[in-house]
């Protein structure tokens, strides 16, 4: 992780939350019916955590202020992060969409950082935060959007276990070697979309689309346990489940996700996970490629530097 950041105005505050997530603008208080009216001439904040390919981790210790992403901010290209807070201690509050998420500590919400959103936090709080691909959760567009800024709350079994852990780990996270922390924040991205899962399936008035649901979760286990295999591909994937290639692309379509993509995202990670992997050190990059399914070199490479923002060899070095 990285070393410790401070900041003792909203401004530098402002420059920090942006180099690390996305663009931010920070000011103080800003909603009279939630922010604490104690004074805000001073402010204080910090921020320690890293940001590797597609995510980013962050614990954020702050002072009573409000965070915002404008619209003005948001480019035609946005790249559709999704970001992931737990509240540690405090409460924050997270708006988008004319909906309010009220996190006490130990809840936690996500929201999309591709639309505008406000963040307000009483007093001195506590944090951690994951912005990551929305793609990562394999979930339709339509559950996504409907389940985000809704806070995941104690009296659920499943999101106390979740939330309890996702504090646990992200304390953790601070003292790991990074290729540790990057595998672990992908499990903690992973337990969310099945919260979100758990969620759609505990709602009795979307029985159709938990049905397809089922069967795209039924798709991925098999990908999954196939991605070694030269053959996997659309056909023998609709073939193994008794339905059409078309049916099969049709299933998918409401994901904003192929059959494809999902398959080279798998090999990509599993690539990732054994260049981090100090007893892989003496296997060639071009052979751990070959194992997962990229035969050429070059467009491996090229396709690894696209999902993670650096080259094989560079990600390994830097592990």
């Amino acid at each position: 992780m990285k070393a410790i950041q401070t900041a003792n105005d909203l401004g530098r505050w402002a420059e920090l939350l942006s180099s690390y997530f996305v663009p931010l603008e920070a000011t103080a208080g800003g909603h009279d019916d939630h922010v604490s009216p104690r004074s805000t001439k001073f402010f204080s904040g910090s921020i320690a955590g890293h940001r590797w390919g597609s995510m980013t981790l962050a614990q954020l210790t702050v002072a009573s202020h409000s965070v915002s992403r404008n619209s003005s901010s948001i480019g035609p290209n946005d790249p559709g992060y999704l970001k992931l807070a737990i509240q540690g201690s405090g409460r924050g509050i997270v708006m988008q969409d004319g909906k309010e998420a009220v996190l006490e500590a130990g809840e936690f919400a996500f929201f999309d950082s591709s639309r505008p959103y406000t963040v307000l936090y009483d007093d001195e709080s506590t944090s951690q935060v994951i912005l990551f691909p929305r793609q990562l959760l394999h979930l339709p567009q339509k559950s996504v959007r409907e389940l985000s800024v809704r806070p995941f709350q104690q009296d659920n079994p499943l999101s106390q276990a979740v939330g309890a852990f996702a504090q646990e780990c992200s304390r953790a996270l601070l003292n790991l070697q990074e290729p540790v922390s990057r595998r672990l924040t992908g499990n903690l991205v992973d337990l969310l979309g099945t919260v979100i899962a758990n969620e759609l399936y505990t709602d009795e008035r979307s029985s159709i689309a938990l049905e397809k649901q089922r069967r795209r979760e039924l798709i991925a286990t098999f990908i999954q346990d196939n991605l070694e295999s030269s053959e996997l591909g659309p056909q023998t994937i609709a073939a193994a489940h008794f339905m059409s290639v078309r049916s099969l692309h049709q299933l998918f379509e409401e994901t904003g996700e192929t059959v494809s993509s999902i398959i080279r995202a798998l090999r990509l990670e599993r690539c990732r996970r054994q260049l981090e992997d100090p007893t892989q050190d003496t296997t060639p990059i071009s052979a751990i490629a070959a194992q997962w399914g990229f035969a050429d070199s070059p467009h491996f490479s090229r396709a690894f530097r696209q999902a993670y923002g650096t080259s094989p060899s560079k990600w390994r070095a830097n592990r």
